[in-house]
């Protein structure tokens, strides 16, 4: 599970927590480990945090992820959805 709050409870969109723009490929703190997962892009920025899109099909989440559980996938190559042979890979 990743740390989202729903829509009905989001206030308006600070702009200095706004740090990521539409498109960025971006990781989330894992809700039962605290890990951060790979394989998602910001799909918009809206009140109290980010719509997230999942990169391998395209899904957009209706939740609301706050700022502070997301940050930018600071891998030096991120899997594309329309390249089926990329291999996901972790670099030092």
């Amino acid at each position: 599970m990743i740390w989202a709050i729903e829509a009905a409870h989001a206030q308006e969109i600070d702009e200095s927590a706004v740090t990521l723009a539409v498109g960025t490929h971006v990781c989330v703190v894992d809700r039962y480990l605290g890990n951060w997962c790979p394989g998602f892009e910001v799909a918009a920025v809206v009140a109290g945090g980010y719509r997230l899109r999942r990169l391998t099909d395209g899904r957009v989440f209706p939740d609301v992820f706050v700022f502070d559980r997301v940050r930018r996938d600071r891998r030096r190559t991120v899997r594309k959805p329309e390249d089926p042979h990329f291999e996901y890979r972790q670099f030092p």
